[in-house]
C-alpha cells in the first residue's frame, strides 16, 4: 500500500468526529456529565471559538494550493528551518501522545468497570495496542475507509437510545439559563484543550485529495450537534443525577429497552472501543507524519512504534498508580500550546507562502 495515498475530506472528517465524541462517554474528566444548562452555552461557545480559530488555517491553505504549494501547514514553516521542525516535532509528538495516553487510560478504565469487571487492566491495555498498531501498520488510507461506516453505526446507535428513551425524559429538567457559576471560562478552556483533532487536521492535510480546507467546517457543526443532543439526553433522564455517574452514556445505553439488541450497552461499548483505537491510530501517523520531514519515512517509523510503546507502558504505569499519573493540570499549558499552533504557526505560514508566490512572480518576471 502506498504510503502517501490520499483520503477525502468526508473520511477524515468521521474520523475526526469519532474521536472528540469518544470523550464523551466519560465523565471522570467532567464532560457530559454534569447536570448543568451552562453545559450547553459552553459547548457552543467553545466551537464557535474553534470555528473563528480555524480561520487563519483556512486561508493559508486556500492560498498555498491556488499558488500550486502543496507541501503542507507544517512543512512549510519548516522549509525554512530545520531546528524548527525539532522544536515543533519535539511539542506535537508530547502533545498528541498525552492526548493518547487518556484515551488509553479511559477506555481501560471504562471497560474493565462496565462489561470487563474481572478482567485484568494490563491485558486490556495490552489488547488496544495491538489492535492500534495493526491499524498504524496498514496506512492511513485503510483506517479513513473505516471511518464513515463507524461514524454511521454511532450516529444509529445514538438515535436508537434516544428513540428508546424517549418515553423516560424529562424535559422540565432543561431551566432556562446559561451561566450559573464562575466555572465558564475554566470549562471553554478545557473544553479547547481537548480538541486536539484541529492539529490532526493540520498535520494530515497534504493527506486530502480535494479542498481540505472544508475539513474543520464539516468536523466542527456536526460535532456541535451531536454534544448537544448527548448533553440533552443524559440531563433529561438522570437530572441532577447525573452528577454521580462515571458513564453517563453507558447508563443510558444500559437503560434502553429494545426488543432486537437486548445488550445495546455492549454494542455501545464496541464502537466507543473502535472510536478510541481510531484515536490512538491517528496519533501515530500524524507522529510518523511529522517525523518523515525530518528523518525520512523509516526512521519516523520507528519513532510512531516507540511512541505507541511508551504510551502503552505509561497506561500501565498509570493503572497501578491508582490513575495519579494523569493527575496532573496541563490546562494553561496546553491552551497556550492550542493558541499557538491555531493562530500564530498559521500566520508565519502566511507570511511565508506569501513570500514565495511573491518570488515566483518576480523570477517569472
Amino acid at each position: 500500500m502506498k504510503e502517501h495515498s490520499k483520503i477525502s475530506v468526508y473520511q477524515l472528517a468521521a474520523l475526526l468526529i469519532l474521536t472528540r465524541l469518544f470523550s464523551e462517554t466519560m465523565n471522570f474528566t467532567g464532560n457530559a456529565g454534569e447536570y448543568s444548562m451552562q453545559r450547553f452555552a459552553v459547548i457552543v461557545v467553545t466551537y464557535c471559538i474553534l470555528a473563528v480559530a480555524t480561520l487563519p488555517a483556512f486561508f493559508v491553505m486556500k492560498k498555498a494550493r491556488d499558488a500550486g504549494i502543496k507541501d503542507g501547514f507544517f512543512r512549510i514553516i519548516m522549509s525554512k528551518n530545520k531546528v524548527w521542525g525539532w522544536i515543533l516535532f519535539a511539542l506535537v509528538a508530547f502533545q498528541l501522545s498525552l492526548w493518547a495516553l487518556y484515551g488509553v487510560s479511559g477506555l481501560e478504565f471504562m471497560v474493565t468497570n462496565t462489561i470487563l469487571e474481572s478482567a485484568e487492566p494490563a491485558l486490556v491495555i495490552l489488547l488496544f495496542m495491538i489492535a492500534a498498531i495493526y491499524g498504524f501498520s496498514k496506512g492511513i488510507n485503510a483506517v479513513a475507509r473505516f471511518g464513515p461506516p463507524m461514524f454511521a453505526a454511532y450516529l444509529i446507535g445514538l438515535v436508537t437510545v434516544c428513540i428508546a428513551l424517549f418515553h423516560q425524559m424529562d424535559f422540565t429538567l432543561l431551566y432556562p439559563t446559561l451561566i450559573e457559576n464562575d466555572s465558564f471560562f475554566s470549562d471553554i478552556c478545557a473544553e479547547i484543550i481537548k480538541n486536539n483533532e484541529m492539529l490532526i487536521f493540520l498535520i494530515l492535510e497534504p493527506r486530502i485529495d480535494k479542498h481540505p480546507w472544508r475539513t474543520p467546517f464539516v468536523t466542527l457543526p456536526i460535532t456541535l450537534v451531536i454534544k448537544l443532543v448527548i448533553s440533552a439526553v443524559t440531563m433529561t433522564v438522570f437530572g441532577p443525577y447525573l452528577n454521580k455517574l462515571s458513564f453517563p452514556l453507558f447508563s443510558i445505553a444500559s437503560l434502553a429497552d429494545i426488543v432486537v439488541f437486548e445488550r445495546l450497552d455492549g454494542i455501545d461499548i464496541a464502537i466507543w472501543t473502535v472510536s478510541a483505537i481510531v484515536k490512538l491510530i491517528l496519533v501515530l501517523i500524524c507522529i510518523r507524519e511529522f517525523g518523515e520531514m525530518l528523518v525520512g519515512i523509516r526512521k519516523a517509523k520507528i519513532i510512531a512504534y516507540g511512541v505507541a510503546i511508551v504510551i502503552g507502558v505509561s497506561a500501565v504505569v498509570n493503572n497501578l498508580s491508582g490513575h495519579k499519573l494523569l493527575s496532573f493540570d496541563f490546562t494553561v499549558e496546553s491552551l497556550i500550546f492550542s493558541s499557538f499552533v491555531m493562530v500564530i504557526l498559521p500566520l508565519v505560514a502566511f507570511v511565508i507562502v506569501h513570500h514565495n508566490i511573491k518570488q515566483k512572480k518576480i523570477c517569472k518576471e
